[in-house]
């Protein structure tokens, strides 16, 4: 018998109780594990294996397919805030680094799993790469989670894992192409592998050209508008304003995001985008007339805020629903019971560990680029040649003028890059989502087999798992460090 609509009954008991039970202690474990080890993604990706089908099956599959979407909501919901609070002026200033840092954490990766897979353990060059792919890119909700974009090193982190994911789903893009090559039934397709790779980047590249220009000469005009002596007045009260701002959050993600899915890109890099459009457009220039002062530059930002308006609005669902159904998520597509075999067990300890190596090596631009380029600014060459001449610097130079020699202020540069150097590599560690899609891609395609999968999953989780704690341990001993200084 059809229905014209859906039937309306009432939810049994039992269903009731474990939906409101798994979403209580999602929460619950997770401030319990941030207060004893600072990593409370853990346990809502545990309490998701648990929950889920891997181990318990409490969860009904048409649940976990429902929470999986909410919970990748949440995700992006995350990369927007995170772009939303970015400094636009550090990232800018910093994105030659950022690119740095993220070729680093792609191409590292790639290689060390060529050189374990194909020539230690015997796997074909095309099921290394595909595994090395899974593994370069970097878990933005895990990075996110880990610290925010405020200061200089969060924006150089998070812009780092948004290239990093979108070189990996340019490669998830490329995955089913290399397979049907490597069965060698694929001529009629391998035309389209150029443009099968390219279309990824040159949209991503294109969003990121066109996005500065449109911003400042289409969008920035007609939000001017707002610009008055009072703000507030044409926005009405502090509910009005926030349902005209939220209605421009949620219009302006849509128009990142979707063009991002249909061309082959990361929508999570589409959401990150629209973030930074938005925050762009509330810092406008400030402008006085005869008959209005001019407004305070911070005021009028105050006033405009869409991170203000998202704190009061969604931040809430996001913290306490969203984000940690998408951890719980993740933990749920996770073949907990086929990761067991001896076999793979070590050889997915083992891939692991040097897929933790890999990420580390992210932080040593950051090293090189604290260290050694203020040498070559022309304070650096001044000191550089007065460390080769002996001079009295009494008699050049007066007390006001007197510099430290070349090698206390490396040791100095050193001791401050360390700690932001340490923290941006154990932050990169964390795998998750992005890797879990490009193994199961190459998985389901034919090119990893069974026991390359697995050695991925090995390697995501423990990754996944090694990166929280290792930030809450690090920041809990340096954190003042990491977050103070040069990288504040």
């Amino acid at each position: 018998m059809s229905h014209s609509a859906y039937p309306y009954t009432q939810p049994p008991l039992q269903q009731l109780l474990v939906v409101s039970s798994f979403l209580y202690l999602l929460n619950v474990v997770r401030a319990l594990a941030d207060y004893a080890l600072n990593a409370g993604l853990i346990a809502e990706l545990l309490l998701g294996t648990v929950y889920g089908t891997p181990l318990g099956g409490i969860l009904l599959e048409q649940w976990e397919a429902t929470f999986n979407v909410l919970g990748y909501l949440g995700l992006l919901c995350i990369v927007f805030e995170g772009g939303l609070s970015t400094n636009l002026p550090v990232l800018l200033s910093n994105l030659s680094l950022s690119c740095v840092c993220a070729l680093t954490g792609v191409a590292v990766p790639i290689v060390l799993s060529l050189a374990l897979l194909s020539s230690c353990f015997g796997y074909s060059l095309l099921e290394a790469f595909a595994a090395g792919a899974a593994l370069c890119s970097t878990s933005l909700g895990t990075t996110l989670a880990a610290l925010g974009s405020h200061t200089r090193i969060g924006t150089v982190l998070i812009s780092a894992a948004i290239i990093d994911d979108v070189v990996g789903l340019v490669i998830a893009a490329l995955i089913p192409a290399l397979a049907a090559l490597d069965r060698g039934a694929a001529s009629s397709r391998s035309p389209n592998l150029a443009w099968t790779a390219a279309r990824p980047v040159l949209s991503s590249v294109l969003i990121a050209i066109l996005t500065p220009l449109v911003a400042r000469f289409f969008l920035r005009k007609p939000w001017g508008w707002l610009r008055t002596d009072d703000i507030t007045a044409k926005w009405g009260t502090e509910a009005h304003a926030d349902a005209v701002k939220l209605a421009v959050m949620m219009l302006g993600l849509s128009a990142f995001s979707t063009p991002t899915y249909y061309t082959g890109s990361s929508v999570l890099f589409g959401a990150y985008v629209a973030g930074l459009t938005l925050s762009y457009l509330i810092h406008l220039p400030s402008v006085a007339t005869e008959c209005t002062p001019e407004i305070p530059p911070f005021a009028q930002a105050k006033e405009l805020s869409f991170e203000d308006t998202y704190a009061r609005t969604i931040a809430p669902v996001q913290q306490y629903v969203l984000g940690p159904l998408f951890f719980a998520s993740i933990g749920y597509a996770i073949p907990s019971l086929s990761l067991w075999r001896p076999s793979v067990i070590w050889r997915g300890i083992v891939y692991a560990l040097l897929m933790c190596m890999a990420k580390l090596a992210v932080g040593i631009p950051l090293i090189i680029y604290s260290v050694l380029l203020p040498t070559l600014s022309p304070r650096g060459i001044l000191l550089r040649v007065r460390s080769l001449i002996c001079v009295d610097t009494s008699r050049t130079f007066d007390s006001s003028n007197t510099l430290p020699s070349p090698r206390q202020c490396l040791r100095t540069r050193l001791a401050e890059s360390l700690p932001a150097a340490a923290f941006l590599g154990i932050a990169m560690v964390a795998r998750g989502e992005i890797g879990l899609l490009v193994a199961q891609i190459g998985h389901s395609s034919g090119l990893l087999d069974d026991d390359v999968f697995l050695l991925c999953v090995w390697a995501i989780l423990l990754c996944t798992l090694a990166g929280p704690v290792g930030v809450g341990a690090l920041m809990r001993r340096y954190g003042g460090s990491v977050v103070s200084g040069k990288w504040a």
